[in-house]
């Protein structure tokens, strides 16, 4: 169990650069009320994710690795051929294909980001390692997600072994404009996808990696299904 932080912590490069390019474009329009994408879960929603497995025979790669990861093992996980060249993260945090997370989520006030989607924030996470720390100060990752969520990792076993760490859960297909996506038809009617995120610090601490310094290494799920937990 993760009980999320109130005091944030700082967001590293690899956020920050996934941050800039959406922060460039909706500074540069009027500011307006984020947008309804989302049918209503109520005030403290309490979600059940479940990644799916590979599909039999599936390539579990990307197609390749960035320079930075060559010698590491594996390729990202991925829901499309979209894909990602940055190595897998390996379930460092506990999060693989077929694993169940469940979120306890919260909705604060709504912000101003323009086209942005009204999401929720992160108020408790389950099934991930003791190894991660959540903050309720997440940078703006995706403009469509649900929720964003980010914090550190700092493996137990393995101190030297350390980073940060985010995560969004978004639908594959942006949401048009004026309609509403339910996330309990993820899997069914809906592609949704968990992507996960980590820049460890000295990649080499980490067991199944052998680069040296900073290493940013994430993994595309595709969302099997979203049910509301008890």
């Amino acid at each position: 169990m993760v009980r999320v932080r109130e005091a944030g912590k700082k967001v590293l490069h690899g956020a920050a650069l996934l941050f800039t390019g959406y922060w460039l474009i909706a500074t540069s329009a009027p500011s307006e009320p984020a947008r309804d994408c989302f049918t209503d879960l109520g005030s403290s929603p309490r979600l059940l994710v479940t990644l799916a497995e590979p599909a039999e025979g599936a390539v579990g790669g990307a197609g390749g690795e960035s320079s930075e990861g060559q010698g590491d093992a594996g390729g990202s996980a991925r829901d499309s051929g979209e894909g990602t060249t940055r190595p897998s993260c390996q379930g460092l945090d506990g999060i693989g294909p077929g694993s169940a997370l469940l979120l306890e989520l919260e909705r604060g006030e709504r912000p101003f980001t323009g086209p942005a989607c009204y999401g929720y924030e992160l108020a408790r996470l389950e099934g991930v390692s003791e190894d991660v720390t959540v903050s309720r100060e997440s940078p703006f990752l995706h403009p469509d997600a649900l929720v964003v969520a980010s914090g550190a990792y700092s493996a137990v076993d393995a101190p030297e072994c350390r980073g940060s760490w985010w995560l969004e859960l978004a639908p594959v297909t942006s949401p048009a404009k004026g309609t509403l996506v339910s996330p309990l038809e993820a899997g069914a009617s809906e592609r949704w996808r968990l992507v996960r995120s980590m820049d460890l610090e000295q990649a080499h601490f980490c067991p199944g990696f052998t680069t040296r310094g900073v290493l940013h290494c994430e993994d595309r799920f595709e969302v099997e299904r979203i049910a509301e937990a008890p």
